[in-house]
């Protein structure tokens, strides 16, 4: 026999076999599609579009059974309960789904024996009432269709498609009927957000549809062009599902909420808004129609200081997003009102008066005073910050033109930093800070403005000359503070002891500081031309040395 003929016999016989229906013409094999269709003879609906939509995906399960779906008696579950009035029963299924082919015993293998499933009732009057069953399809992974004995309702047989179970994201999706935003875009973003929340401690992440009559107590607290409200929610947030009353278990039943208009509605507005808050849900002014995000702190779980900075931020700018950055995260860090002094803010440059430039160096200082004063707390009754020192005197220092946010660090690592301003002229940013202790311009201030002018060379002399000074803040503290002073301040330089670690009797041309001086803007200084001892130290440098002598000689 030659190969051609070979191949026409072959040919022959598949034929003859797919008339026979024995193998797949697709497959070229007795496939899942022929297991299916030899068995549609032995069972029906009772009704031939059902029928149809079943074989139709059984007809499409050539390699995988499990995405066809089964008509399933009735008589094949138990502990059959209802979870939601004449729609919803939650049942075990005895046989199971099925898994694979057994050639050995010519039937289908199952796995999950007695596993947890949903049965959602379907109400078909005609072939077109079937694209509800297409729906639950995409969002659940649904094993069948079965009809009630008694009643002969139809009902979808489905658990969710992650766990396998019977979670959250189902009791959430067999709700999805009973709610509308009245915007597709809303209700997908909503819908989206339960259908990821399958167990509880994802439930914090899932949003809702929120009528707005659920609100009471509302007060606009923000007239921007994006309105704020403050208002109660009467039932609270959901808590977890409550398997008893078949329904969400709620807390904090009246909390207080901030409602957050939004303009156009755009689901990258609201993964950002999303990104800064807590997020409840979404509800709608019936007046207005304007949709409104229900938020809070997401630390916090009620309105805080955090929150009232946040609704503020679209109401202020500094022009540079750095900066603009570095104030917001200073602000969102201050949930507490103790927290309040280390936030920053942007103060506009006219909130200064009696501007005056005290040292004139490559960054510029200048001191000022303050119309508004500095944050204290939030005023309830006037819904802003209640604020004091009022025309308190403050330090306005320049920054570089290229601004880094390891420079504004460094600078509050070094003083009490109320928040940035930009002069309205040179277009310079500044910090405006006081002394972190004595919330003033004190003389730690003088000096610690005048540290980038002067360096001895060596890192450890630096640190202990600073750390004096930066302990001065009164007048009285100036006699134990600690110079800097370049060795051709001194004269009449003469040697009085010639040990090891010589002495030296010398001249100080400047004398010692006294106190400071407002209208020179620079220290007052007292004996002039002194007669000091100059005293050497080791070649090898310690701190603790420098410390024993500062000492000594201070005493």
């Amino acid at each position: 026999m030659s190969y051609i003929q070979i191949i026409g016999a072959l040919f022959i016989l598949i034929i003859i076999l797919y008339n026979s229906e024995k193998i797949c013409i697709k497959c070229f094999k007795i496939c899942f599609e022929k297991r299916f269709k030899q068995n549609f003879k032995k069972w029906t609906s009772g009704n031939d579009d059902i029928d149809k939509f079943i074989q139709n995906t059984q007809l499409l399960a050539h390699s995988d059974a499990e995405k066809a779906l089964e008509w399933i008696p009735y008589d094949r579950f138990h502990n059959i309960k209802c979870i939601e009035k004449d729609k919803v029963y939650k049942a075990n299924w005895i046989d199971g789904c099925i898994n694979k082919w057994d050639d050995k015993n010519q039937n289908w293998e199952r796995k999950h024996q007695n596993m947890f499933v949903i049965l959602k009732s379907l109400y078909i009057s005609n072939i077109s009432e079937l694209t509800l069953t297409n729906k639950i399809i995409s969002c659940c992974k649904v094993y069948g269709i079965t009809k009630v004995s008694e009643t002969e309702n139809y009902m979808v047989v489905l658990t969710c498609e992650k766990c396998n179970d019977v979670c959250n994201a189902i009791y959430f999706q067999l709700n999805f009927g009973n709610w509308t935003s009245g915007n597709n875009i809303i209700d997908e973003f909503i819908q989206d957000s339960q259908l990821s929340s399958h167990k509880n401690y994802q439930l914090s992440k899932a949003l809702e549809w929120i009528p707005y009559n659920k609100f009471y107590d509302i007060e606009c607290i923000s007239k921007s062009s994006n309105k704020v409200y403050r208002a109660n929610w009467i039932d609270g947030y959901i808590n977890e599902w409550d398997y008893a009353n078949q329904n969400w278990k709620r807390k904090d039943q009246n909390i207080t909420m901030i409602l957050k208009s939004l303009d156009i509605l755009k689901v990258s507005e609201l993964n950002k808004i999303i990104g800064f808050y807590k997020v409840y849900g979404i509800t709608q002014d019936p007046e207005t129609k304007n949709y409104i995000v229900v938020l809070i702190c997401e630390k916090c779980n009620y309105l805080c200081n955090a929150i009232y900075f946040q609704l503020n931020f679209g109401n202020w700018t500094s022009g540079s997003n750095i900066i603009d950055k570095f104030i917001q995260d200073s602000q969102l860090l201050s949930h507490k009102t103790y927290q309040l002094t280390k936030v920053l803010e942007w103060i506009p440059y006219n909130k200064f008066y009696n501007i005056e430039c005290i040292l004139k160096s490559s960054n510029k200082v200048y001191r000022a005073n303050w119309i508004d004063g500095y944050i204290n707390k939030w005023d309830y009754a006037n819904q802003n910050w209640e604020r004091k020192g009022q025309n308190i005197s403050m330090i306005l220092k320049s920054l570089d033109h290229i601004l880094k946010v390891s420079e504004l660090i460094r600078t509050i690592g070094c003083y009490k930093i109320h928040g940035i301003t930009q002069d309205s002229e040179t277009e310079n940013y500044m910090v405006v800070l006081t002394c972190e202790k004595c919330n003033d311009v004190c003389n730690a201030i003088y000096f610690q403005l005048n540290f980038g002018n002067w360096t001895s060379g060596n890192n450890i002399i630096d640190e202990i000359i600073q750390d004096s000074q930066l302990s001065s803040h009164e007048t009285y503290q100036l006699t134990k503070v600690l110079e800097w002073i370049p060795y051709n301040k001194f004269y009449d330089i003469e040697c009085i002891l010639k040990s090891s670690n010589k002495v030296y009797r010398a001249n100080w041309i400047d004398g010692y500081i006294n106190k400071w001086d407002y209208a020179n803007q620079n220290w007052e200084r007292k004996g002039q031309n002194i007669s000091m001892i100059l005293k050497s130290l080791d070649h090898i440098l310690k701190v603790s040395e420098l410390i024993r002598v500062a000492i000594k000689f201070m005493e």
